[in-house]
């Protein structure tokens, strides 16, 4: 085995240590049920003499692993890197016969978010070794984008984007699969804007992470529509509703005070809204996005209305929340949406339902089934 073939196992055989609660997410987080495939780098390697500059630091790119936090009353997968927990500096890890002895020498946390963390292997093939372990798969510095507007308390910092963008066009951003029923009631027209919508969506709640090479683009999202008629002695009137089955968006949620005296803040997947409770006080959380509109109209649908025209468009939807459901094990199974479309004004409100894209759902497919409050949905 070479030199870098047996950092790696080393560097692998840390984050195993600390990933004991990965494989409970394996059926709901892209990757999980992968093995790790971080990136190790080895600093002027000499392959002839397998040997290396012990005196220069090794990274590892793509440490990152699962843990599980409670937020809000809710369970969700966080990303975690080998850090040092507070109660011992020093761990043990076992390898083959062996024993590594690795020391925690520090993190870098970027807005609260853990990015890095410096460790040193002891007496490797001799030497005391530096491993440098990022979070994701390259070191440069997050770009940032303009974060979602709240209407009654904007954020005052914009958020980081911590991976490639999921996509350089906001409509090609997030694919989105129909379901195999037809849309009830919804022109070719009021599906491309519906479409274009939830895309900027979820392009905007998610933080752009991946997870050992999975991201909000490679999801299979799944969207069903139709429209409601209003009927007499009803107290709904018209609206449209739209489910939203997948895995979830990466959300930066907030740990709260930590022992160095500042908040800790970690990325968790969770569906759009997972991270949100109802207020007791009434107050609504409302976000407003710009959704661009690209897509190109079918001849056989009239628009609308004009001021629903599939060209370029730059007005604001707003989002209001409004429930999450948790199932027995308290994780987010399904969060509940009102939106108000800017794009096409004279379109009725929208219900949107986000649902947790979960194989081992014991409902059957197929089939209609009700749900409380305003929405009854199709089962993909």
């Amino acid at each position: 085995m070479t030199l870098p073939e047996e950092l790696r196992d080393r560097c692998g055989d840390l984050v195993a240590h600390f990933a004991a609660e990965s494989h409970q997410w394996s059926h709901l987080v892209q990757g999980a049920e992968e093995p790790w495939s971080g990136r190790v780098v080895v600093p002027y390697y000499d392959e002839a003499i397998d040997s290396f500059d012990a005196h220069e630091t090794v990274t590892v790119y793509g440490a990152a692993f699962l843990t599980s936090t409670r937020f809000e009353s809710a369970v969700v997968p966080i990303l975690a890197l080998p850090e040092n927990t507070g109660l011992a500096s020093t761990v043990k890890v076992r390898h083959g016969a062996l024993q590594s002895r690795w020391t925690c020498k520090g993190s870098t946390h970027h807005r609260g978010v853990l990015i890095e963390s410096l460790w040193v292997l002891e007496n490797f093939r001799g030497a005391n070794v530096r491993v440098q372990f990022f979070l994701q798969h390259d070191a440069a510095p997050p770009s940032y984008t303009q974060p979602p507007s709240y209407s009654a308390d904007p954020p005052a910092t914009p958020r980081p984007t911590w991976a490639s963008n999921v996509g350089a066009s906001p409509s090609d951003a997030v694919a989105l699969s129909s379901s195999s029923s037809p849309h009830q009631n919804i022109t070719d027209v009021t599906h491309q804007i519906l479409s274009a919508q939830i895309r900027t969506f979820l392009r905007e709640m998610d933080e752009g992470v991946e997870f050992r090479g999975h991201g909000l683009a490679n999801q299979d999202i799944r969207v069903s529509y139709r429209r409601i008629s209003g009927k007499k002695g009803r107290a709904a009137p018209e609206h449209l509703e739209a489910l939203v089955r997948l895995k979830g968006v990466w959300t930066r949620i907030d740990l709260g005070m930590q022992l160095r005296g500042s908040h800790d803040y970690a990325l968790a997947l969770v569906l759009p809204g997972g991270n949100l409770k109802e207020d007791e006080d009434g107050i609504e959380s409302v976000l407003e996005f710009t959704t661009h509109f690209d897509a190109p109209r079918s001849r056989q649908d009239s628009a609308p209305s004009s001021s629903a025209s599939p060209d370029a468009t730059l007005s604001r939807d707003k989002w209001t929340f409004s429930r999450r459901k948790l199932d027995k094990n308290d994780i987010v199974m399904r969060t509940d949406w009102k939106m108000r479309s800017a794009t096409a004004p004279d379109l009725p409100p929208v219900f949107v339902t986000f649902e947790l894209d979960n194989p081992f759902e014991t409902l059957p497919r197929g089939t209609w089934r009700r749900l409380t409050g305003p929405f009854r949905r199709v089962l993909q």
